[in-house]
């Protein structure tokens, strides 16, 4: 059995070990001095939130061919779901002490009883200093980009860029891992180090000459993300990031980020020996959000971000989102359902766009309109042509994100072999979902 390349840089595997084992050692006294407090002062500093939230898709699906729902084919299909549910808990116990609690499921319809409420986030932090927060748990936070992260509830689309979440339910549960954090803000800088342990991939594939995740034990994960902002500055409390905040805040960011991890993924070659190889990803992206005017009947949000992924020689993973099949028969590359080529090794460009306006007493409740664009546009090493991705809608907002709906389209291609065995475009689909989003806080 052969070792593939895993050598990388000392200063980036050891960077997060030594940030918090450093910064635990200057806070002991203080956190000493913090727990000889009195309970009635502590009571009386404590602001804990509740927030509970529910996105409800009414949804037409165009098939992928040869997709079969319960054994018989089927080339479209109308369904009813909820695709998101969290019930939080989250805010300062004290002046030093954040916490965070959070449960909730994804994707429920027809197909998907899953009744069962899941533990997504239980996490703690504490303040060093002004620039320096400490924590950990179940958590969300990683480095690598801006929506590797993302506020689902405050998303932009009827539903987030997927691509962003490259390991998703692979190496982590629902985006989230167990893990060490350290993040703060440095005047106009903003930074977050996470050293994770992913949980045991799930992946069942035989191995190929195609990489895939590793059924081992999985090696730590790296990863890092510094943004730099050049306007109104973000809130850290959470490890999710807004796409847009409507208007109410004037935000330019520039980022950029890593996530690495030795040994995750393997293959084998034609002389049957395995090859295992790091992972190793890289992004930069650009976030703007600004108000028109003064009264904020205009805004505008735009982003657009850069993507080096490695996973591996010609990794390539099919991502269904909420898929409302369960089987195929002499289908395409896609597989089953609304299945896409959404994550693999290469180069990703993706870009969001959106304008918000008022129509003056167009309908009582409605408070503006807010036509959307997205777009992914990817070279990956398996594909022989770009894989490219579109999003594009409204939101019609009556209460910010507490209120809101959505009306989405996904216009995916289904890839298949041609006569010279290349991967290619052989044709477009497309999902039509009407979305409402509800938050109680």
């Amino acid at each position: 059995m052969k070792l593939g390349k895993i050598e990388l840089t000392k200063s980036i595997s050891t960077i997060p070990i030594l940030f918090v084992l450093t910064c635990f050692l200057s806070i002991q006294n203080q956190i000493l001095a913090q727990a000889d407090q009195p309970a009635v002062q502590k009571k009386a500093e404590a602001k804990i939130k509740f927030m509970a939230a529910a996105q409800f898709w009414g949804r037409y699906t165009d098939l992928n061919p040869g997709t079969t729902i319960q054994g018989t084919p089927q080339s479209y299909v109308t369904d009813i779901a909820i695709r998101r549910f969290r019930v939080m808990a989250s805010g300062n116990i004290n002046e030093r002490w954040f916490v965070k609690f959070q449960l909730g499921a994804n994707n429920l319809n027809y197909l998907n009883r899953n009744t069962q409420i899941k533990i997504l986030d239980v996490e703690a932090f504490y303040k060093v200093n002004n620039w320096l927060q400490l924590g950990g748990g179940k958590t969300g936070y990683v480095g690598l980009s801006r929506y590797a992260a993302p506020a689902t509830s405050s998303a932009l689309a009827h539903d987030i860029p997927i691509f962003n979440l490259p390991t998703v339910n692979i190496s982590d549960d629902l985006i989230r891992r167990m893990s060490l954090v350290g993040k703060g803000q440095l005047g106009k800088l903003d930074y977050r180090v996470i050293l994770s342990r992913p949980v045991i991939p799930t992946s069942t594939k035989a191995l190929t000459q195609y990489a895939e995740f590793e059924r081992r034990t999985p090696n730590y994960q790296k990863s890092a993300y510094l943004k730099y902002q050049v306007f109104d500055k973000e809130s850290q409390n959470s490890a999710f990031t807004a796409a847009t905040y409507f208007g109410k805040k004037k935000v330019m960011n520039i980022g950029a980020g890593f996530l690495q991890q030795n040994t995750a993924t393997w293959q084998k070659i034609a002389s049957g020996d395995t090859l295992r190889h790091n992972l190793l990803l890289f992004a930069t992206d650009f976030f703007l959000d600004l108000p028109l005017n003064l009264e904020n009947s205009k805004s505008i949000t735009f982003y657009t971000s850069y993507f080096n992924y490695d996973f591996g020689p010609s990794y390539l993973r099919n991502i269904g989102v909420n898929n409302a099949a369960d089987g195929v028969q002499n289908g395409s590359f896609n597989g089953k359902g609304n299945s896409f080529p959404a994550v693999g090794t290469g180069f990703i460009w993706y870009s969001q766009l959106a304008y918000r306006f008022q129509l003056r007493n167009f309908i009582k409740g409605i408070k503006s309109f807010q036509p959307y664009f997205t777009i992914q546009n990817a070279d990956y090493e398996r594909l022989n042509e770009n894989m490219i991705m579109l999003d594009y809608g409204i939101n019609i907002i009556m209460n910010g994100h507490d209120s809101k709906l959505t009306i989405g389209i996904q216009d995916r291609p289904i890839f298949d072999y041609d006569s010279n065995n290349n991967l290619t475009t052989a044709q477009r689909k497309f999902m039509g979902v009407v979305q409402y989003q509800v938050k109680i806080r």
